[in-house]
């Protein structure tokens, strides 16, 4: 353990910190756990949400790629790229580029 959590462990020694990173809708009894952060719409009414910060998709691509595709100027120009797209857990359906 390493960095701020090895400083709170330090601290409070009685405290299990453990990482998950995941995209799927959990649930907090279910998998026992006390904090979440979360990108989106809170859906569940019975958590406690606090705002962080706003967050943002963006796309990406190598320079080599660009310039054999040309840099993307509007969501329509994606058509024509090779692009992998984020496929929601909650829907089974890819994201659409808006």
């Amino acid at each position: 353990m390493a960095g701020p959590h090895a400083q709170i462990h330090q601290g409070i020694p009685q405290i299990d910190i453990e990482l998950s990173i995941s995209d799927k809708i959990i649930d907090f009894i279910e998998e026992e756990l006390d904090l979440a952060i979360r990108v989106g719409i809170l859906r569940d009414t019975r958590l406690v949400a606090h705002k962080l910060k706003d967050a943002f998709l963006d796309v990406f691509g190598t320079p080599e790629y660009l310039m054999k595709k040309a840099t993307p100027l509007s969501l329509n120009d994606n058509e024509v790229h090779d692009c992998i797209q984020y496929v929601s857990p909650n829907t089974g359906r890819p994201m659409l580029w808006k």
